[in-house]
């Protein structure tokens, strides 16, 4: 359990972290090499064949965007696979480890063991593009 300065710090170096990737242009290009492993693995695949099932069981006039997305979200991010979390994330902490900023202001040691446990890859993307495909296959299926 962490404490409250613990949590503190720990959103400190969370918006560090983000503010480093979107200035550089990093998130960008993460959010598309995220994009290609989840079509790559089948995840999108899978995301879509299982909002089809919720609103073919639920009906397509009875289901809001809304629901059919707060049913998916928690689905589509444990569907994710460990390999391509781990792959973000090593991208993510290989990105780090070349900020000077970022080492100068945690006095951040290099070394196999560190872990950087501060920014996950779910936060980075991973609801945008659920929701976009949560939207892409309901719109789908109301036009037909």
């Amino acid at each position: 359990m962490s404490t409250p300065q613990q949590a503190a710090e720990l959103l400190k170096r969370k918006q560090l972290i983000e503010e480093k990737l979107e200035k550089t242009g990093k998130k960008k290009e993460y959010e598309e090499f995220l994009k290609k492993r989840l079509i790559e693995c089948g995840w999108k695949d899978e995301m879509k064949k299982q909002c089809m099932e919720i609103i073919k069981t639920k009906g397509i006039e009875k289901i809001k965007l809304e629901d059919l997305t707060e049913e998916m979200m928690p689905k589509g991010k444990a569907m994710v696979p460990e390999t391509v979390k781990n792959e973000l994330l090593q991208k993510i902490q290989d990105f780090i480890e070349q900020d000077p900023d970022y080492k100068q202001q945690y006095d951040f040691q290099l070394n196999p063991t560190h872990q950087i446990t501060t920014v996950s890859y779910t936060h980075l993307t991973l609801p945008t593009i659920l929701l976009v495909q949560i939207s892409v296959v309901a719109v789908s299926l109301k036009k037909k």
